[in-house]
């Protein structure tokens, strides 16, 4: 991170949203996301050079719209605009860990770019955050209450699961593993 930046680490979504779209609801939906799920509000801080996590605040992610009118007769520019969104570097000592930008080509026609560090997201990860993010949004545009359950851990308690779990016998024989495969490698030289 420190070196390059974090672009090769970046998952994007990029969607096309067609029709009228409840762009409120679809920025509250996205806002309840990052508040519900600590690890999207997870900041990596330095103290001392010791690194622990720290958990933003709920409420301070924001959705940027951004008018994309002048993108409707270039899709090649549009394309462009969007992988310069996403290649973006994280500072993974302030960001949050998902970015989103709504780009308005037309009144009925949207581009929702959401872009998340691999920290904190895989494949298994984002079906969960597209299901919650599709359940708020409706139940927002309804105006009825979501009928998603609040959550029993964060991943900052499957962490102290797995450190703690990462311990004595069971710690050396992982590490041993690694230092077998590793045994004739040379350090990398900067």
């Amino acid at each position: 991170d420190r070196l390059e930046g974090s672009k090769q680490y970046h998952i994007p979504a990029v969607l096309r949203l067609k029709g009228k779209i409840n762009i409120e609801a679809l920025t509250k939906a996205l806002v309840e996301i990052v508040d519900r799920h600590e690890v999207l509000r997870t900041v990596i801080r330095e103290d001392d050079e010791m690194f622990f996590q720290h958990i933003l605040k709920e409420g301070g992610w924001k959705l940027k719209n951004v008018d994309g009118s002048k993108y409707k007769n270039d899709p090649d520019k549009l394309k462009k605009y969007i992988q310069k969104l996403i290649d973006v570097p994280f500072d993974l000592t302030k960001d949050y860990m998902m970015r989103g930008h709504l780009i308005s080509i037309e009144e009925d026609e949207h581009i929702l770019v959401l872009t998340m560090h691999h920290i904190v997201s895989d494949g298994w990860s984002r079906t969960i955050l597209i299901r919650e993010v599709v359940e708020l949004y409706s139940s927002y545009s309804e105006n009825r209450p979501s009928n998603l359950f609040p959550l029993e851990i964060q991943f900052s308690d499957y962490a102290i699961w797995q450190r703690d779990y990462l311990k004595g016998e069971v710690l050396e024989k992982k590490l041993n593993y690694w230092k077998d495969k590793l045994d004739d490698v040379s350090p990398l030289q900067i």
